[in-house]
């Protein structure tokens, strides 16, 4: 005989793992869908198996007590590190660990004073800049002459993978991105 522990005894056996209440896993499975942009009426079967089980694995890491705002500062945290990366329910579970824990309000000192900043409103004064600069951008390549388009657009796509723009989830606003640099590369010449 061996001096290895019996791997079939119960006391070896893993414990089970918190999984929280039913409306806890419900409104976590909701704050995934809507920090990601999935639409709950349409969601296949498989993304749906895919959402649970980032739900089941952050309700884990959570012990049964994960919050929506817990996912908010996650999906934060995602979008702050990486901003042209697709955020989905899978990203956010992978990168749990990494933004959970961050305060969720952030102190700003401008010098004189120190201000609480309201992580809310942070976060739409970034998506109102963030969909004001998409139009802005889209609004120049309109401008171009249909002429210089063709030759901006090959310019504008010479260098990215086909791969990365397939993946994109937006691919006219990274591409009016794209046109934009190649713009601005030519007013500095």
């Amino acid at each position: 005989m061996t001096d290895q522990p019996n791997l079939f005894a119960d006391d070896n056996k893993p414990k089970p793992k918190k999984r929280g209440t039913k409306e806890g896993r419900r409104l976590i499975f909701q704050a995934l869908c809507d920090e990601t942009g999935i639409s709950v009426k349409h969601v296949t079967e498989s993304s749906r198996g895919s959402i649970n089980l980032a739900v089941s694995e952050i309700m884990a890491a959570e012990e049964g007590k994960a919050t929506v705002e817990q996912v908010q500062r996650v999906a934060d945290g995602f979008r702050q590190r990486w901003p042209f990366a697709v955020l989905t329910p899978s990203s956010i579970k992978v990168h749990w660990a990494m933004f959970v824990a961050a305060k969720p309000a952030k102190t700003v000192n401008y010098g004189v004073s120190t201000t609480q900043v309201d992580p809310e409103a942070e976060r739409q004064m970034r998506d109102e800049a963030e969909v004001q600069a998409r139009i802005d951008r889209a609004e120049r390549v309109k401008a171009i002459p249909q002429a210089d388009y063709r030759r901006i657009h090959e310019k504008a796509l010479a260098g990215v993978a086909p791969a990365a723009v397939d993946r994109a989830a937006k691919v006219e606003a990274f591409l009016n991105l794209l046109i934009c640099e190649v713009l601005d590369a030519e007013a500095t010449k």
